[in-house]
């Protein structure tokens, strides 16, 4: 095996064994091209574990999980998601800043893996600036996003600044300091729940619908121009017009609603003036009018519903033109205009300019607010999974482990010796002779010392008095030992009180070796949901007990993938030595996969024992294989097996 590839493979055993060894409490397991969270488990997909990129990510999901499944309260989301998409994204933005704060508080080392998450999702486009054309309330969405994240002082204060200012731009002063104040610092630290999360969210999308609303552009009801008048349902223009209710023509005009001429007009039930004329919803007139229904007045007349003067008018329901109107409803245009209800009322402008926004914009923005879908979660999982699509199918990968320490089913019968005492006596003593023949002798000459080196003697005539010869003993032993026990439905009753006693008798003779550090796992253990894992039932630093080792069989053999998961295992360790024993009645699953992850593990300075109850095993076939037909047995091959691994 090359450098090179001895490299690759070292980074694929060290990713995963951070997996595996996740300080969390949910189990996470390898299977298929996705990657998904539900509770209590993670799934990653089978992707390229050299690949730190993909370790990155995929830790990093872990972590982010881990935290909502912890910290997150899900009832807040179902009330934002009955209300807005927008305002579930929002809540999901706040949300993400309260559980990883409160997760980095719980778990120390997940704050470097969330800031390396962070910084590939940079450098993947998932965290990014806005382009232009980005729908309006996204840079809302982001800026809320990226000033959270920027608190928990992760590398997106740069993309935050710039949000900020594009956000300045977009919405106005007013908009910008009132955001501003609904996510200050105080709020930022208040967030301590998802329901506190939740109310700010509320604000902030409350917030952008009032914008929304007050920069909406007036309806076109009617068009005013100077020295002519407009009315609710047509356009008024100077000498002639005509429309489908209304007709005007020359120095007259006959309309129900309204045109306005500047010589007269001639309407079936309105009144009439001469300088001025106002009907029922219409416009003031100059000279004269003769209506069939109507009195006449000679400078001026009053109707109903308007008042009419010879220079300005004042209605309730139209338009008036000259040097100044006023209107409830309509845009005026000459010199000045006032509105009650439009957005151009106000003192301070939300926008910069004045600039309303068409009923195309407003379409566009609820549009948008109600098919938001921009989602971290599926991005980050999108990304995970395209990652792992670049890794050739059909490689394995180790098996989980579980995190329940009492996962492990305990038979119901005895199934272990209950005399193991004179076995583990037995394993112990040569074991101890093999270790400790591993220790060193380092010589070196001295000045000064008890024992001269006869081969040095002729030296000392020309000087050299480094004579003396010095012994320096460098005690073994200083082993990690993994223990993996097959519990495969292939294995009876006696298969597996052999391999039970054989495991603990091992563990518990290797417990008494200074120096030497050992793990025992079974495999496969099968949950509710049918994901095979690796049963650790003693880690490494604890002491054997009797009675984790009473385990009955059940289920197929993963060999291979239990041999992955107990190496990376073992290199976590800072142990120079690291043996590996596994003990099994039956073919793997696998032959060709079996061979193939012991290769690597002996590549990685694993060796690797195998111990077949009763029978030959296929898949060990460049590895020290024994098999034994009782526990007696097992001192004879340990013996073998191990001088030929130390000569």
């Amino acid at each position: 095996m090359t450098i090179q590839n001895k490299a690759k493979l070292l980074r694929k055993y060290r990713n995963l064994s951070r997996v595996l060894t996740t300080n969390n409490n949910m189990d996470i397991t390898f299977s298929g091209t996705q990657a998904y969270h539900v509770p209590g488990r993670i799934n990653l997909p089978i992707g390229d574990f050299s690949d730190d990129d993909f370790i990155t990510m995929s830790m990093g999901f872990c972590d982010h999980e881990l935290g909502h499944e912890n910290y997150t309260n899900s009832h807040w989301y179902h009330e934002a998601a009955n209300r807005s998409p927008y305002l579930k994204g929002l809540l999901n933005a706040l949300d993400d800043y309260h559980q990883e704060r409160r997760l980095i508080a719980d778990f120390r080392g997940t704050r470097l893996t969330l800031r390396k998450l962070v910084e590939l999702c940079k450098e993947k486009g998932i965290f990014r600036v806005l382009p232009d054309e980005a729908p309006v309330p996204m840079y809302v969405q982001a800026w809320v996003l990226f000033k959270v994240r920027s608190y928990l002082e992760q590398p997106v204060s740069d993309i935050f600044n710039d949000t900020d200012k594009r956000v300045l731009s977009i919405f106005g002063p007013k908009f910008y300091t009132d955001i501003h104040s609904l996510l200050s610092t105080e709020v930022i630290d208040g967030l301590v729940s998802t329901e506190h999360c939740f109310n700010a969210a509320e604000s902030i999308f409350q917030l952008l619908i009032d914008w929304i609303e007050d920069n909406k552009a007036e309806p076109d009801d009617s068009d005013s121009q100077s020295d002519s008048s407009d009315s609710d349902d047509s356009d008024s223009q100077d000498d002639s017009r005509d429309s489908d209710d209304s007709e005007s023509q020359g120095d007259s005009s006959d309309s129900d609603d309204s045109d306005s001429q500047d010589d007269s007009s001639d309407p079936d039930d309105s009144d009439s003036q001469s300088d001025s004329s106002d009907s029922d919803d219409s416009d003031s007139q100059d000279d004269s009018s003769d209506p069939d229904d109507s009195d006449s007045q000679s400078d001026s007349s009053d109707s109903d519903d308007s008042d009419s003067q010879d220079d300005s008018s004042d209605s309730d329901d139209s338009d008036s033109q000259g040097d100044s109107s006023d209107s409830d409803d309509s845009d005026s245009q000459g010199d000045s205009s006032d509105s009650g209800d439009s957005g151009s009322s106000r003192t301070t402008s939300n926008t910069t300019d004045d600039k309303k926004l068409s009923n195309e914009e407003v379409e566009a923005i609820i549009q948008a607010l109600d098919e938001y879908d921009d989602d971290f979660h599926d991005k980050l999982i999108s990304s995970i999974e395209e990652m792992a699509e670049q890794h050739p199918i059909g490689q394995i990968i180790g098996l989980p482990i579980a995190k329940n320490e009492n996962s492990l089913p305990l038979s119901s019968d005895r199934l272990i010796d209950d005399n193991l005492r004179g076995i583990i006596s037995r394993i112990k003593n040569p074991l101890k002779r093999i270790f400790h023949d591993q220790n060193y002798v380092n010589n070196s000459l001295h000045n000064r010392g008890k024992s001269i080196s006869s081969s040095r003697l002729a030296s000392v005539v020309i000087g050299n008095t480094k004579v003396f010869d010095s012994q320096a003993i460098h005690r073994s032993p200083n082993a990690a030992i993994a223990l993996l026990i097959d519990k495969s439905g292939s294995m009876d009753d006696s298969d597996m009180k052999m391999a039970n006693s054989v495991a603990y008798s091992l563990s518990t003779a290797l417990d008494g070796i200074h120096g030497v550090e050992s793990l025992v796992a079974y495999y496969p253990l099968r949950d509710q949901d049918y994901v095979e894992h690796l049963a650790i039932v003693k880690s490494f630093e604890e002491k054997s007990s009797i009675q984790s080792f009473n385990i009955g069989s059940f289920g197929g053999t993963p060999t291979a993938e239990a041999i992955q998961s107990a190496t990376s295992l073992l290199m976590t360790r800072g142990e120079p030595r690291k043996l590996l024993f596994v003990i099994t009645d039956g073919d793997p699953n696998s032959v060709k996969d079996t061979e193939l992850a012991i290769e690597e593990a002996q590549a990685l300075g694993v060796k690797v024992f195998g111990i077949g109850i009763r029978q030959v095993v296929s898949g060990f076939k460049d590895t020290d294989f024994h098999v034994i037909d009782s526990t007696k047995e097992l001192v004879n091959a340990l013996t073998v097996g191990l001088k030929h691994a130390f000569k």
